[in-house]
C-alpha cells in the first residue's frame, strides 16, 4: 500500500510538473502574442508616420515650386515694368529735345 501510494504522489508530483510546464507553456504563448501585437501595432503607427511625412514633404515641394513660380512671374513682371520705364523715358528725351512748336496765339498777336 505504501508503494500504491509514493506511486500515486509520484504520478500527481508528475502530473503537478507537467501543469505547471503547460501553465509556463501558456503564459510565454500569451507574451509572445502581446508582443506581436504590440509590434504590429507599432508597426501600424510607423507606417502612418512615414505616410504623414511624406505628405508633408510633398506639400512642402508643392509650396516651395508655388513660390518659386510666383518669384519667376515677379520677375518677369519687373522686367516687363522696368522696360516700359525704359520706353517712357527714352519717349520724354525724345520729346523734350524736339523744337517747341509755337501755339497759334503767339502769331496771332
Amino acid at each position: 500500500r505504501a508503494e500504491a501510494e509514493a506511486a500515486a504522489a509520484e504520478r500527481a508530483a508528475a502530473q503537478w510538473a507537467n501543469d505547471g510546464d503547460d501553465l509556463h507553456v501558456r503564459e510565454q504563448e500569451e507574451q509572445a502574442e502581446r508582443v506581436r501585437l504590440e509590434r504590429e501595432a507599432l508597426q501600424a503607427r510607423l507606417e502612418e508616420e512615414k505616410r504623414r511625412q511624406a505628405e508633408a514633404e510633398a506639400a512642402a515641394r508643392e509650396a516651395v515650386e508655388g513660390i518659386r513660380r510666383e518669384k519667376e512671374e515677379m520677375q518677369a513682371r519687373l522686367a516687363a515694368a522696368e522696360e516700359t520705364r525704359k520706353r517712357m523715358e527714352e519717349d520724354l528725351a525724345r520729346i523734350s529735345k524736339q523744337p517747341q512748336q509755337k501755339s497759334a496765339a503767339c502769331c496771332i498777336s
